[in-house]
């Protein structure tokens, strides 16, 4: 391929460049042709995704710009206007969050490139830790149950969203007087006294 020139952009696509002063060979052709299909696949998947994506950093703006976690917990009372707008923003992140996942799947297919499952974010990790904060503790299971279902299970912590779970439920052994314990490979939640399992 001594006549072609693929040079990688800052968003991650290529720009084929050709050297005029070298004939193209029949490898050279398929190989053009193959890029352009991939190209074209590229922006046939952004699009159908798009608005998703755009909706999304949309609302991470917001939190950003509004400072809103910060906001929230630095209020007397955690139960803030501050907190609800936040949360009701996340509950929109949650729902757009199997989009971008789909995106990322499609794109990683298209480029032929192992998919890499996005970790949780700082918005939604942010989250669960107002979620403490507010001792909603199913709310918290809930919410990384949903995200595990997502194949996300890292958030940069050592134990990742599984730990959340476990640190859930132990508050919730504490607040409650209960006696639920966690199976990490199970994924399931079980009363150690009576059997019973968390739904």
């Amino acid at each position: 391929m001594s006549g072609l020139f693929k040079k990688k952009q800052v968003d991650g696509t290529f720009v084929i460049k050709i050297d005029p002063n070298v004939e193209l060979t029949e490898e050279d052709n398929k190989k053009l042709e193959e890029m352009e299909n991939e190209r074209i696949l590229w922006e046939q998947n952004n699009q159908k995704y798009q608005k998703y994506i755009n909706e999304s950093l949309k609302i991470s703006e917001e939190i950003w710009e509004n400072k809103l976690y910060s906001r929230a917990i630095s209020q007397a009372n955690i139960n803030n206007k501050y907190a609800n707008r936040y949360i009701e923003l996340c509950n929109k992140l949650l729902e757009l969050l199997p989009y971008e996942v789909e995106h990322d799947k499609e794109d990683a297919k298209i480029r032929h490139q192992e998919y890499y499952v996005r970790g949780a974010g700082n918005n939604l990790i942010n989250f669960i830790r107002l979620l403490e904060k507010q001792e909603k503790y199913n709310e918290i299971i809930n919410v990384c149950n949903y995200l595990l279902s997502l194949g996300i299970t890292e958030d940069g912590t050592k134990k990742g969203i599984k730990g959340r779970i476990e640190k859930a439920i132990n508050n919730f052994n504490i607040k409650n007087n209960t006696n639920y314990k966690y199976y990490y490979d199970k994924n399931l939640i079980i009363d150690n006294e009576t059997g019973e399992i968390m739904e």
